[in-house]
């Protein structure tokens, strides 16, 4: 993906999810840093990249934006997991990600009120699947930003 592509994309999120409406109201904030988590020995040598998230909660709607880039392969996939940290655990709500080894995922959910006590404890994290690690090759907790 081109680096214009990449900003493309980033604004198509960024309007979509009406960022003059979240940087309007005052709302909890949020990140994650991606880093390689392997799942396996196999996945150990072939994992790579970084990135980041920052997610807003305004009310119940937790806004997400964030980039990666230097993974192995092409993301497939991008989700928010429910599990503590340090634990894998199921797919809680699908993000939009570019299809390239570097590039800029995003999403926005309405949360009920059990889903914004379990972000609160920071029992969400991101993770990004790619072709050559579907089982996932970026991963992070999503916590209160200080």
């Amino acid at each position: 993906m081109t680096r214009a592509s990449s900003v493309t994309l980033v604004a198509c999120i960024w309007a979509v999810f009406g960022s003059t409406h979240i940087l309007a109201q005052a709302g909890d904030t949020f990140s994650a840093r991606l880093s390689v988590v392997p799942i396996d020995a196999r996945a150990a040598q072939t994992t790579s990249g970084i990135g980041t998230v920052r997610a807003v909660l305004v009310e119940n709607s937790l806004f997400m934006t964030g980039s990666f880039e230097g993974m192995s392969s092409a993301a497939i996939a991008a989700h928010v997991h429910q599990g503590r940290a340090g634990q894998r655990g199921s797919i809680a709500f699908q993000l939009t990600v570019s299809k390239g080894s570097s590039g800029v995922l995003g999403g926005s959910v309405h949360l009920t009120g059990e889903e914004v006590q379990t972000l609160l404890e920071s029992s969400y994290y991101i993770q990004i699947h790619t072709e050559g690690n579907p089982g996932g090759e970026l991963r992070g907790w999503i916590l209160a930003s200080e």
